[in-house]
């Protein structure tokens, strides 16, 4: 949603999206950097994704020796700091990293 939750568009590149989540945008006029874990269209297996741009592209913010064993529970970006991004699972912790050097 553009409009505060009046309306709401399908972004096709997702396939399925387990959670979903947002962070700060790299400059105030920015939009934020949407979250997801999910699988997108043409992907095998879920995995954690930011968007810096509505979802027309995707960055894989997925690190095979940070692999958190299930689904998470929540996706969320800090509204204060550009790409750090926090996750939580089902009984492993909190996961977080700086992802702003794969954002741009």
């Amino acid at each position: 949603s553009t409009n505060g939750g009046a309306t709401f568009m399908k972004i096709e590149s997702v396939h399925t999206a387990h959670v979903i989540g947002f962070g700060r945008g790299k400059a105030p006029t920015d939009p934020p950097v949407l979250l997801l874990f999910g699988e997108l269209h043409g992907t095998s297996g879920f995995k954690p994704y930011a968007s810096t741009n509505l979802g027309q592209h995707w960055v894989s913010l997925f690190e095979q020796s940070h692999a958190m064993g299930d689904f998470p529970y929540v996706i969320q970006g800090s509204e204060q700091h550009f790409g750090l991004i926090f996750i939580g699972s089902f009984g492993r912790g909190a996961f977080f990293t700086d992802a702003s050097h794969m954002l741009g």
